[in-house]
């Protein structure tokens, strides 16, 4: 009995067990919150898209509320599609498993974002499911919830009393509201790895990557599976698996609508760092072209990240951030354990105080006077965003490389900067309190 609480769930008893037997159906009477549909919500971006088109150019505070909730709203479609999503693959999963051939397990892979979770969910699929899509195994379900022991109540019922439910959880950095708790790795019915464990630069460590674990998996899992689930074969199709993830993703890049798109295999972030918001982020807008040229710009006020509308935005979900936060040591030690890189381009006023230039010299810092970005022609635009771009990649050469293609990013750093210019002039006829949210 000591031996079978290790596992997660074990403890469950008495009658919260027998209901784990078979799946609850009834719904609890009286009055309950409807959720929004994705119907609704779409018909809701709809009706605040007509009130912004007819009111937007008269009344611009009432625009850039509307903007602001209609921001939300879809987010939370997307949210809902993403639900409905991952409940269809559910129900998947418990249809196969009443099937009378059916698994007496489910696998669980616990990740969050920037934590191996697309390597990790083909590296599982190619071991026990090679046949299945990304994300579609009816053996695994792949999910950011971190509440394991509800899961195990959610799925249990489905593999039957002899069957289990397993959880591999990755991990990256050191925050607790991105991890489990530490003491849930110890059940044996859970294998928790670090983002580290499943990196590879070649496919010799593409392969070694693949047998270290799959040999924890069988080492952590073995007193359900026995000594022999995976064969020789099964690991070769775990590696064609991932090297297909590869090249898919290489291809993706390469065909990238806009033009080449600087990748590296390192996680990273940079901030625009200047002393005041600029009226025409320039700077900004040249690097947000370069990564990110459709999307919107994002400031970082010390505690968190958002659009010029106010709307708040995980800064993970971006590229470039701009901050008038001139404590680089301060941001530094917010983000490093989140990214592998912390990179900082600040821009200055000639006879600037407010910034400690001396933090130009380290490795992850580069500085600009404004007469390096400022211009005042289009070459001159062409001429400066090169100079800026050669002295970004130049400084930075250790987390991007050194083939970076300068002219593909130059195309699209001029583009977002015109395209800033344009709005300018439109912002310029209307009233004083009147905003672009997506050049800042």
């Amino acid at each position: 009995q000591n031996e079978s609480r290790r596992r997660l769930g074990a403890g469950i008893l008495g009658q919260e067990a027998e209901n784990l037997k078979t799946p609850i159906r009834t719904q609890r009477s009286g009055p309950t919150e409807r959720p929004y549909t994705p119907d609704m919500l779409k018909s809701m971006d709809e009706m605040l898209s007509r009130l912004i088109s007819d009111w937007g150019a008269v009344h611009v505070p009432l625009k850039l509320a509307l903007q602001g909730y209609q921001s939300l709203v879809q987010q939370a479609h997307q949210a809902v599609l993403q639900a409905h999503q991952a409940a269809s693959n559910i129900e998947t999963a418990i249809d196969m498993a009443k099937a009378p051939d059916a698994p007496r397990y489910h696998i669980v892979q616990s990740s969050q974002p920037h934590s191996g979770s697309a390597v990790l969910n083909n590296l599982l699929s190619g071991l026990l499911d090679d046949d299945a899509e990304y994300k579609k195994s009816t053996l695994v379900t792949i999910t950011p919830r971190l509440d394991l022991l509800d899961m195990y109540k959610e799925f249990k019922p489905n593999v039957g009393d002899g069957g289990e439910v397993f959880f591999v959880v990755s991990s990256r950095g050191t925050d607790p509201a991105t991890r489990v708790a530490p003491a849930s790795c110890d059940f044996n019915n859970v294998l928790c790895i670090e983002y580290e464990e499943l990196m590879y630069a070649n496919s010799d460590e593409l392969q070694k990557m693949v047998n270290n674990f799959a040999d924890n998996f069988m080492s952590r899992f073995g007193y359900f599976f026995g000594p022999s689930l995976f064969s020789e074969r099964n690991r070769v199709d775990a590696v064609k698996r991932i090297q297909a993830l590869d090249s898919a993703v290489a291809s993706l890049k390469r065909e990238s609508k806009n033009g080449p798109a600087i990748t590296t295999d390192k996680s990273f972030h940079i901030f625009q760092v200047c002393p005041e918001r600029p009226a025409a982020p320039v700077l900004a807008n040249m690097l947000q072209g370069i990564f990110e040229p459709d999307q919107y710009l994002v400031n970082f006020d010390g505690k968190v990240a958002s659009r010029v509308d106010g709307t708040e935005v995980p800064i993970e979900s971006t590229f470039v951030t701009q901050t008038d936060v001139l404590e680089l040591m301060s941001i530094y030690k917010q983000f490093r354990a989140q990214f592998d890189n912390v990179l900082f381009v600040v821009g200055f006023d000639e006879g600037e105080t407010r910034i400690d230039l001396s933090l130009c010299e380290y490795d992850n810092v580069i500085c600009f006077g404004s007469h390096e970005y400022q211009y005042n022609s289009e070459a001159e635009l062409e001429d400066k965003a090169k100079h800026i771009l050669q002295k970004v990649f130049g400084r930075f050469e250790y987390v991007f490389g050194s083939t970076v293609d300068i002219s593909g990013a130059l195309a699209n750093a001029v583009k977002r900067v015109r395209q800033m210019d344009e709005a300018a002039t439109r912002l310029a006829s209307q009233s004083s309190l009147a905003t672009d949210s997506k050049f800042g």
